[in-house]
């Protein structure tokens, strides 16, 4: 992280900091303007990193590097030892733990993570750089100034769970179906427009909800309820990524004692589990 200290230290000397905490001030004064304050503040930043990059070019790289391995590397990781837990857990109710799931799937996971790192970074800088684009096309008048809160958070729901919907079933794949992870890629896309879009209406709904839940409890318990809830919205992300699996591909999968979910649509199914007792003897 030695490498960020420069950039930081550019930015607050240039006064970016100082602009970034004044554009954020809840007054009426500047939220009638936000749109235009978040586009002068993005053109500002551009503009500093344009005028110092011979001098920090280096630095800018390695802490987008640094901070993209961090964000998409290092927590892919996970995403397929959870995978192997859910469905051992929706197929026939095993139970496994997660760090001998973590260490038989390392070498899988390292190598999904580095595709992960590349095309999931893609997918958010054209998320990102719509919610910028809707930023500009706000500041153009002070009425649409105001909107431009709720105008880029409605863009990021609706991009984001675009986002999801593609990507969720590239870890069952990998994890059920045993594909590498290039034809896991290729294949998720295909199925996301399978039920698409049932599936984007729940995506939409789920991402609504984790927000409102991480908002109000970010407010009312000083941050400290984030601890708790942005751990379990993954998980929550991981599950329904298995559901979108299990439904796009009519496959049964086991939710209680007695209780095994249908998700066929009419598809051929992949599973078919008779009684608790033969689910339970697969074990």
């Amino acid at each position: 992280m030695l490498s960020a200290r420069p950039v930081g230290a550019k930015l607050k000397s240039e006064g970016f900091i100082d602009a970034f905490v004044n554009t954020f001030k809840l007054s009426e004064s500047t939220f009638a303007n936000l749109g235009a304050n978040i586009t002068n503040l993005f053109e500002k930043f551009i503009n500093i990193i344009q005028t110092n990059w011979q001098s920090l070019g280096f630095s800018i790289v390695m802490f987008v590097f640094v901070l993209t391995f961090f964000n998409y590397f290092v927590n892919a990781l996970a995403d397929i030892p959870v995978c192997d837990i859910l469905y051992g857990k929706m197929s026939c109710d095993a139970k496994f733990g997660f760090c001998g799931c973590f260490i038989r799937n390392l070498k899988t996971s390292v190598v999904y993570s580095t595709v992960k790192m590349f095309s999931v970074f893609i997918a958010d800088v054209v998320v990102f750089s719509a919610i910028f684009g809707v930023f500009k096309l706000c500041s153009l008048s002070a009425i649409s100034s105001w909107l431009a809160p709720f105008m880029a958070v409605s863009m990021f729901i609706i991009l984001f769970a675009f986002r999801k919907v593609l990507f969720a079933c590239v870890t069952p794949l990998m994890v059920i179906n045993g594909y590498n992870v290039f034809k896991s890629l290729a294949k998720s896309f295909k199925l996301a427009f399978k039920n698409f879009f049932d599936c984007y209406g729940t995506a939409i709904a789920l991402i609504i909800c984790l927000l409102g839940l991480i908002l109000f409890l970010g407010i009312f318990t000083c941050g400290t309820g984030l601890i708790v809830i942005i751990p379990a919205s993954s998980v929550i992300m991981y599950i329904f990524n298995m559901v979108v699996f299990y439904s796009n591909n009519g496959m049964y999968f086991y939710i209680g004692t007695n209780n095994i979910q249908d998700q066929s649509k009419g598809v051929k199914k992949l599973e078919q589990l008779d009684t608790v007792k033969d689910l339970k003897n697969l074990i």
